[in-house]
């Protein structure tokens, strides 16, 4: 038989049956933890570090493998308690093999938590055993993770229960006037010796130089501006704000006043609060200390904020930057989108010099068969529609089609035995729309009767009434070979302005299909209008206005939606 060589073994290895006890050369690190109520001195933090480290040095056969301690944190969750973090990670990277604890509760009182860590340590190689000494649990032990729930869940029973303890506590102290308020954490105040509240004067000089200014009718941001310009240090050391200025404002403490209970735990694991807005009872406490301003300067200026909020709130609803209505808007159907692009205009230059003349084209797109109106032909054509609606129901009345339909409605809907209201709602919408009907403007600037195409207007010198092209014409008139006098621009349609509030009021759906376009008023009654699809160059020839009333032929593309290009610099 050959030679016997002995290998020696080179990691640990723990049968589920050992114990840290029998353990022997082992790596033992400690997890020392005080929650912020801890204030038993035999507990505290810096005695359980001292205990940890001689405890360890006394055991013969276990190796030092370092102290793990969080200070004034929970154990209800491992949220900001690093020390853990880091006791955990160098227990995955193999760098001890037990951890040893006071309790479960210093370990964790979140069962979930405390059960997840305690079976990732003993499942990897080599596993991490935790012992806990108040129970007597020791991690590596066969059955101990049944009896570790149990323990863990009381453990966070027992924390729920403090915890509402204590909030029974605190708020019998804010029923008793006592605030628990440490005056070092209010700007502008120190605790005296005998624990009593006193005006920091440097602090105390800021707070009533806010109160003065802002009386003096000061914006916030000046006197925050004012602040930083003298150096004079903000809460907490950090920058003036604004809204510094106006929390400091509103804290009733400069006044004398406390009140109690402005927050409440919504979430005791996670420490999540949020303001008391009536779901706990709230303490105030009147005259309670010496106060930095009068209580007549604090109403005022308190007063001042909520005039300026008001006014601040009622101006941004007034010129709030609302989108403009669209005929879009009627679109109820998916398959309808807007899009737009860029045109250059070429040839030109003005005053802005070199660079880039351009428009804008919008359009209404369909996803289906990609059909596209122009947003501006389809805006047109609907000011064309109201104008020979307008046209018809003054020449024939009850006799024009719009009548007839109406009436075709309202006997309809009786007949359906529509409510009176409904039936009364009906007519209202219906002679408010006439009475708006009659009201569009039927005069230009210069005091010239308004031509509408298809209507008081057939076509211009260049395009038909339908937008088509007449050969040659555009040349013609663009080169003077068509003496465009005054008489033929009296009879040329103008380019109607969009009456939004008009679409907005009074029509509720639009079906578009190719050329026509049909839409729904409020009173039941559709009306179509057509010629939807001309572009851009069907309203060559069309009559503009200058902001002087001047009037001038459309003879290039950009001029139908703007006066003149836009412009980008090179």
């Amino acid at each position: 038989m050959g030679e016997i060589t002995v290998l020696p073994a080179t990691k640990k290895f723990f049968q589920t049956a050992d114990t840290l006890e029998r353990s022997r050369g082992v790596r033992v690190a400690a997890y020392c933890r005080v929650s912020t109520d801890e204030q038993d001195q035999e507990n505290s933090y810096q005695n359980q570090v001292a205990y940890y480290k001689q405890y360890i040095a006394d055991q013969r056969d276990w190796i030092f493998a370092g102290i793990y301690a969080d200070d004034g944190i929970s154990g209800m969750s491992t949220k900001g308690r690093d020390g853990f973090k880091q006791m955990i990670a160098d227990a995955k990277a193999g760098m001890f093999d037990y951890i040893i604890t006071k309790s479960i509760s210093r370990f964790t009182r979140n069962t979930v938590d405390g059960l997840t860590i305690v079976n990732e340590l003993l499942h990897q190689d080599p596993p991490v055993g935790v012992y806990f000494q108040k129970e007597n649990l020791d991690t590596m032990q066969k059955g101990v993770e049944f009896l570790l729930t149990i323990m863990t869940g009381i453990a966070q029973s027992e924390s729920d229960s403090t915890g509402e303890n204590i909030t029974w506590t605190i708020r019998r102290k804010f029923a008793a006037g006592d605030p628990l308020v440490n005056p070092n954490r209010i700007y502008g105040y120190r605790k005296g010796e005998d624990g009593s509240w006193e005006i920091d004067p440097k602090q105390g000089e800021a707070i009533r130089f806010i109160y003065e200014k802002y009386r003096e009718g000061w914006a916030s941001r000046d006197i925050a501006k004012d602040l930083m310009d003298r150096g004079v240090p903000a809460p907490g050391g950090k920058i003036w704000y604004p809204s510094t200025v106006i929390q400091l404002m509103k804290n009733e403490k400069y006044k004398g006043d406390v009140q109690m209970q402005k927050t409440i735990t919504v979430d005791r694991k996670n420490k999540i609060c949020k303001k008391n807005e009536g779901e706990a009872k709230s303490y105030y406490i009147k005259d309670h200390h010496v106060p930095l301003v009068s209580r007549e300067l604090w109403e005022e200026c308190n007063q001042i904020t909520k005039d300026r909020e008001a006014a601040k709130l009622e101006n941004f609803k007034k010129n709030r930057a609302k989108p403009p209505f669209k005929l879009l808007n009627l679109l109820h159907n998916k398959d309808y989108y807007k899009s737009r692009n860029e045109r250059s205009v070429q040839n030109f230059e003005d005053e802005r010099g070199e660079g880039h003349y351009y428009f804008r084209r919008e359009f209404i797109r369909r996803h289906s068969n990609e059909e596209k109106w122009y947003e501006f032909a389809l805006e047109q054509s609907f000011m064309e529609m109201l104008y020979a609606c307008k046209e018809d129901y003054e020449t024939y009345g009850d006799g024009s089609d719009i009548a007839m339909d109406f009436n075709e409605k309202y006997d309809e809907a009786k007949l359906n035995k529509a409510p009176q209201k409904e039936l009364e709602k009906m007519m209202e919408e219906y002679q408010n729309f006439l009475k708006a009907l009659s009201e569009l403007p039927t005069i230009t600037k210069t005091g010239r009767p308004l031509m509408v195409n298809g209507v008081n207007a057939q076509g211009t010198l260049m395009r038909t009434v339908e937008g088509y092209i007449i050969p040659g014409a555009y040349s013609m008139v663009k080169h003077g070979r068509i003496n465009v006098t005054d008489d033929k621009i009296q009879k040329t349609p103008d380019i109607l302005t969009f009456d939004r509030a008009f679409a907005e009021r009074y029509f509720t759906n639009m079906d578009l299909i190719g050329d026509e376009a049909e839409y729904t008023t409020r009173f039941g009654v559709k009306l179509k209008s057509i010629r939807n699809q001309r572009t851009l160059n069907a309203f060559m020839g069309y009559r503009k206005f200058d902001e002087q009333g001047n009037a001038s032929l459309v003879m290039e593309e950009y001029q139908v939606v703007l006066d003149k290009p836009m412009f980008r610099e090179k």
